[in-house]
């Protein structure tokens, strides 16, 4: 984790400043941003999006939202999707991921808040035995 200097710029994290962060034997990167997993135009030089470019960095795996998101939602998301993934060792991001859409779900919660998450690169246990 590094944090952002708000001195040395806007403190604004865009995709090609994500390519350059160093992510090797990163497990997994949690972005809750709104449309993170959403690009643009695809070139050659540059990322198509957020997740692209924190994979191009070196991490295993990135959840992101393929759609706008609501702040008090996705608290809710990511506090059951980090308390399944700390209560099961063993368990991928793809089934944490389902849990905490899950538990929206059964929450009374419209798929609008749950269903933007989405996993992307290796499924692979975050703690392996």
């Amino acid at each position: 984790y590094n944090k952002m200097d708000p001195k040395a710029g806007t403190g604004h994290m865009n995709a090609i400043a994500a390519c350059g962060m160093q992510l090797d034997n990163t497990r997994l990167v949690f972005i809750s941003a709104c449309e993170s997993s959403v690009g643009s135009r695809p070139t050659q030089e540059m990322p198509n999006s957020f997740t692209q470019a924190i994979r191009a960095a070196g991490s295993d795996s990135v959840i992101s939202t393929l759609w706008t998101i609501t702040d008090e939602e996705a608290i809710e998301f990511v506090s059951f999707f980090y308390d399944h993934l700390v209560n099961k060792p063993q368990c991928r991001p793809s089934e944490a991921l389902s849990y905490a859409k899950l538990m929206m779900k059964n929450t009374g919660k419209s798929m609008f808040y749950w269903g933007a998450f989405v996993c992307n690169g290796l499924d692979i246990p975050l703690f392996p035995a």
